[in-house]
């Protein structure tokens, strides 16, 4: 029997039961550990630890950013009739709070924090400012630095993901620049339909423009992804439904193919592919919890998701890593597994821990930082 919310409007479900998961695979992203530099296969290296790192942080986890982009693309479309200038315009005056102004606020708590840690460590505040205005005044806003390994096109080019001073919150910009070109992705969709989508896909599977600061092609493609089932009315919940199986035999076949050939630079073209399969896989578990009636967490998780994501690559809780280093020393093989595997978890925890303070003791900032009117 289907759970009532899937009678409803299964696809409001899924996405609220699919957020809070998608940002702990963003913290996951961004709790790695040391990079494995080795040139022979992974699976003939460090054993466990970096098997599952890899597959996790290195590789699981790439697709909740595409699927958050997927999310957004099908909400700025959702029950709209015709997508007018009024429409437009009333869209864009919400995400002047929903989005611009949190982007702006979380960068500069950021700023704050990278000043505050270079001072402890002992440089100039002369020096600071000379590494803050190299590209820019306001390049902490759109090109503060270069993060991630490198992504090779089919074109065999090279390049880099710029971030700006708050790291995550790349994801953000590049989102803020796709909703003011909203007009255009839904005249593309509306127009072109699969064919339009499927030139999009295509462009992202590439490679090709994946690093353009404000218009990478992952924003590009699952944006329009999820518009795709708003403005044709397509029940994305019962198609989802229908890829899993084959979605996650491709998923599986392509994560062992990948985990084998570590560095290799087949590894790096298919994935791309990998994170689009994922985001397939992602969405169809989200759709059976929904649909077999699965308990959900708490509704604090799914509300605490932005301050999360705007937070842990701010207040890195350093003494996590530390505290359960010592705890798990004796386990040998096992230790650095177990370390890395709940540290993102105890993290997380302590943030939505104090999403919950922050609520009740400073409820109107907050508001702001989480972009709520």
């Amino acid at each position: 029997m289907l759970h009532e919310s899937l009678k409803n409007d299964a696809q409001s479900t899924i996405i609220d039961r699919l957020r809070f998961p998608l940002i702990l695979l963003v913290v996951f992203i961004h709790s790695f550990g040391l990079p494995y530099e080795g040139a022979e296969p992974i699976l003939l290296h460090r054993g466990l630890y970096e098997i599952v790192r890899t597959m996790l942080s290195g590789m699981i986890a790439h697709s909740a950013v595409p699927a958050f982009f997927f999310i957004s693309g099908f909400l700025m479309f959702y029950r709209v009739e015709d997508y007018s200038l009024p429409v437009y315009r009333k869209k864009m005056q919400k995400r002047l709070y929903t989005l611009l102004l949190p982007y702006l606020l979380w960068n500069l708590v950021a700023l704050l924090a990278w000043y505050l840690r270079l001072r402890s460590l002992g440089i100039s505040a002369h020096m600071i400012q000379l590494l803050y205005t190299d590209k820019g005044w306001l390049s902490f806003l759109w090109i503060f630095g270069v993060v991630g390994d490198a992504n090779r096109d089919i074109l065999g080019n090279v390049t880099h993901l710029t971030v700006p001073a708050n790291l995550p919150l790349w994801y953000l910009r590049d989102l803020i620049v796709v909703s003011l070109l909203s007009p255009l992705v839904y005249v593309f969709i509306k127009r072109g339909r699969l064919v339009a989508l499927s030139l999009f896909m295509l462009l992202f599977l590439s490679g090709i423009f994946q690093n353009v600061p404000g218009l990478s092609s992952v924003s590009i493609a699952f944006y329009s992804f999820g518009a795709f089932f708003s403005i044709t009315r397509t029940d994305f919940s019962a198609f989802f439904h229908r890829c899993l199986g084959p979605a996650l035999f491709i998923y599986v076949v392509l994560l062992a193919y990948m985990v084998v050939n570590f560095h290799e630079n087949a590894t790096t073209l298919l994935f791309p592919l990998l994170r689009l399969v994922g985001v397939f896989v992602m969405l169809g578990i989200a759709e059976r919890a929904v649909r077999y009636t699965l308990p959900s967490l708490p509704s604090v998780f799914s509300e605490s998701t932005f301050f999360v994501y705007a937070i842990h690559y701010v207040l890195f809780l350093s003494f996590v890593e530390k505290q359960l280093g010592t705890a798990f020393s004796f386990a040998d093989e096992y230790g650095p597994t177990i370390q890395y595997l709940l540290a993102p978890l105890l993290k997380t925890c302590i943030y939505v821990g104090m999403y919950v303070a922050l609520k009740r003791v400073l409820p109107k900032p907050l508001s702001l930082f989480m972009g709520r009117r």
